[in-house]
């Protein structure tokens, strides 16, 4: 009848009535109040129930409206953000291989760093609060497409399509790695024995550092790769021959000062404290530090290298000072470092492997104060 939805008696008698029809559905109708066993529906909850309130019409304690799952969260967007967008780094010109020798990338570990890498992450940091710079947490997320840009490069540039290194007219008890440097037999027998000798000091030097590890906040990582390959030796020996024909033979090898090495490996936050007390800890053992040089402003090497001498042997070493996760960029730029070195390597795939040295590096988390440590001499 007209008017009668002005009536609250009218209203509320028709309500009363659609009730009265509703309960005489059979159960599971759409529109009964009565699931299918008998049940009764829980009450409906009215469209006004769902409304969030408007900015201005928030609690008196001024707690904002609950988040939405359909809204973008800004800090999930945050850290998609970093591992999706490059730090930006200083591109100094690309030092010659030979003449960077400090920040030799030889490796000290298996190449199979997997385990590393999980221990690692189940110390994932928080987010740091400047989104600009890469932390813990995004390098950890960003290391798997890392990876795949390394097995994507491969690809493009197969090692097994390289012609063999010939070594048909060398002559007997000479030396040809797998870059294509050689050594006169000569000169590969004098390498040899020096090898020897090296070999003897690295246990006498060993069990000096391990005495170090045992006090430091870090951990000697890779100890087992320790004294270097013969061949990778030999393949630096004959690099300086073939600018340096006159050299001395045991004045070159001497010159190698990573024929022994080893890697402290810190946490991110005691990293700048645990390396400054883990080099007064080298020099009470009875080592002189010959040069420590800081690469954490290198666009494509994070860390800092050392060189030391034994007091007792004579002999020279090397000490890699990392963050756990320079130690894995480290790792996983390996390849492409001995790619540079071998001469066979073209200049096109040379700018592609230093482009991706750098793509890692702008990714690793810069510990606080790590730049500031000084250089020696």
């Amino acid at each position: 009848m007209a008017g009668q939805q002005d009536r609250p008696g009218a209203v509320e008698t028709a309500s009363g009535d659609l009730a009265q029809r509703m309960e005489r559905l059979p159960p599971g109708h759409p529109s009964s109040p009565y699931d299918e066993d008998g049940a009764r529906k829980p009450p409906v909850t009215r469209p006004a129930d769902r409304e969030l309130p408007l900015p201005d019409e928030r609690d008196a304690d001024g707690e904002p409206a609950p988040h939405r799952p359909d809204e973008p969260d800004q800090r999930s967007l945050d850290t998609d953000d970093l591992t999706k967008e490059s730090a930006e780094s200083p591109e100094p010109p690309w030092p010659e291989v030979t003449g960077h020798e400090i920040a030799d990338r030889e490796t000290q570990t298996n190449e199979d760093s997997g385990a590393d890498a999980d221990d690692s992450a189940a110390r994932i940091e928080p987010t740091s609060p400047d989104a600009s710079r890469p932390d813990s947490r995004s390098w950890w997320q960003v290391l798997p497409r890392l990876k795949e840009q390394w097995e994507h490069h491969k690809e493009r540039w197969p090692q097994e399509q390289r012609p063999p290194v010939d070594r048909s007219t060398d002559e007997p008890g000479s030396w040809r790695g797998d870059s294509g440097r050689a050594l006169s037999a000569r000169d590969n027998a004098q390498v040899d024995g020096r090898c020897d000798r090296i070999a003897k000091a690295e246990a006498l030097i060993t069990s000096r550092v391990e005495d170090t590890e045992r006090g430091s906040r870090g951990d000697l990582a890779g100890k087992e790769f320790r004294l270097k390959e013969r061949d990778r030796l030999k393949d630096k020996v004959a690099t300086d021959l073939a600018t340096n024909i006159d050299a001395d033979i045991d004045e070159v090898v001497s010159a190698v000062h990573d024929g022994v090495r080893y890697t402290l490996r810190y946490e991110h936050t005691e990293y700048t404290s645990g390396l400054q007390a883990d080099v007064a800890r080298m020099k009470d053992q009875g080592f002189e530090l010959i040069r420590l040089k800081n690469l954490w402003n290198d666009a494509e090497y994070k860390g800092i290298n050392s060189q030391w001498r034994d007091g007792e042997s004579g002999q020279a070493f090397e000490m890699q000072f990392h963050t756990r996760e320079s130690f894995e960029a480290k790792q996983i730029t390996h390849k492409a470092y001995e790619r540079l070195r071998n001469l066979q390597t073209t200049d096109d795939e040379s700018g592609e492997l230093r482009d991706y040295q750098r793509e890692v590096s702008s990714k690793i988390p810069i510990p606080i104060d790590a730049q500031d440590i000084p250089e020696y001499p």
